[in-house]
């Protein structure tokens, strides 16, 4: 249910409560069904007066398709705004842009780079993704000890995948 408060702020331009108020009509959460194009709305709002979180909200609508024709080179600007204030998961959501060519060209270079500023962070995915770039040499020269290292600190924040990539190097001996 939303408060009343966080409409009223919301409708006097707060970035935060417009920020909330449009995850409330994305999930659902306002007693109804989901309600994609209100989202937008306020998700927009949000980001266009430079909040990060809802810059990400905005690119992971136009990356799915959810009340917006689905866009990746709109998804990947609007992750690139994020991701340039720092917000970790705009700058993970970006590598992976980069790493499959998703509305950019593809640069595994710069993915990894993205990946690595997300993982400083303590982003899970950054740190799974940014492993598995060191395991391979992909976009970064291989490393299997600094891989084995990533995928441990994001196993152990419950990442699943990583959990398994770094049973497989436990169990090939590779960089453990």
């Amino acid at each position: 249910m939303i408060s009343p408060f966080t409409r009223i702020a919301a409708d006097r331009g707060d970035p935060v409560a417009q920020h909330q108020l449009g995850s409330f009509f994305e999930r659902g959460s306002t007693g109804s069904n989901h309600d994609y194009l209100q989202a937008h709305e306020w998700y927009l709002k949000s980001a266009n007066s430079g909040y990060p979180p809802a810059q990400y909200s905005m690119g992971m609508l136009y990356l799915s398709g959810y009340g917006v024709a689905p866009d990746p080179e709109i998804a990947a600007t609007w992750f690139l705004k994020g991701a340039r204030q720092g917000h970790a998961l705009s700058q993970f959501e970006l590598g992976c842009c980069c790493e499959k060519g998703n509305g950019l060209s593809p640069n595994p270079e710069l993915a990894v780079s993205w990946y690595s500023l997300a993982a400083n962070q303590g982003c899970a995915s950054a740190q799974y993704s940014l492993g598995l770039c060191l395991l391979v040499g992909e976009g970064v020269l291989r490393d299997l000890r600094m891989a084995a290292g990533w995928l441990k600190m994001a196993a152990e924040q419950g990442h699943a995948l990583a959990q398994f990539a770094l049973g497989r190097c436990y169990s090939a001996g590779s960089g453990v």
